[in-house]
């Protein structure tokens, strides 16, 4: 199934189109509206996921347009909570209103959700990868284990969530609030020192030398990146 994904911020798509390539969908990205409109009528995407803020025509505009044309579930982003934003779009014909920062998890459940609502459910449904690879690491979720290099990583269950959320985004920063959402559960970035205890725990598992980290690296203020040289 195809997934158009209309954002002007490369490092929004980028990240919602690995997660949704992973669980097995088809992304198809547009920066613009025009573009959008363009990639709809060319590629017949199954479900479309656009940004609120577009420039000059904004995603509210392009889901009008969109509407006219195709009644696929159509879920929209925006970095703004107001109530407002979210009653125009869902007026507008939207089936979701997510707020940014963007959690993977969650959007890939709502994805799915309103696929099966739309009736894409059955036999066509991406099947949940399990088994993750990154460097010499390797992480299997039905066996609930990680090895490095072929040797068995102990590893708590919260520093294996944290884990798991870090090699399912390789190469990518995953910002402190997504790694509270995935792996606490909550937000609240008061309590930014879970995080920081967690990634210096696991850091000491997987480095030979945690002070010179080849593999977990962290961005000061931003979050945590799991990255092979």
């Amino acid at each position: 199934m195809k997934i158009l994904i209309v954002d002007d911020e490369p490092s929004v798509v980028e990240l919602i189109s690995m997660v949704l390539s992973r669980a097995g969908f088809e992304a198809v990205t547009a920066a613009t509206s025009p573009d959008a409109l363009r990639q709809l009528h060319k590629a017949q995407p199954d479900l479309a996921i656009l940004d609120v803020n577009l420039g000059v025509w904004d995603g509210f505009e392009l889901l009008k347009e969109i509407r006219r044309a195709s009644q696929m579930p159509i879920i929209m982003l925006s970095g703004r909570d107001g109530e407002d934003d979210k009653v125009r779009g869902l007026e507008l014909g939207a089936d979701d209103y997510q707020t940014k920062p963007v959690s993977p998890r969650e959007l890939l459940a709502r994805v799915r959700a309103h696929l099966r609502k739309h009736g894409y459910a059955g036999d066509e449904s991406p099947q949940i990868k399990t088994l993750f690879e990154v460097g010499p690491l390797t992480l299997n979720l039905d066996q609930y284990s990680a090895t490095k290099d072929g040797r068995e990583l102990k590893l708590t269950p919260t520093e294996f969530k944290l884990l798991h959320c870090l090699m399912a985004q390789p190469a990518v920063v995953v910002r402190n609030r997504d790694l509270l959402r995935e792996v606490w559960g909550y937000d609240d970035l008061s309590d930014l020192n879970l995080v920081r205890t967690t990634v210096h725990r696991l850091r000491r598992k997987l480095d030979d030398d945690p002070n010179n980290p080849t593999l977990l690296h962290t961005i000061p203020g931003v979050g945590i990146m799991l990255k092979v040289a």
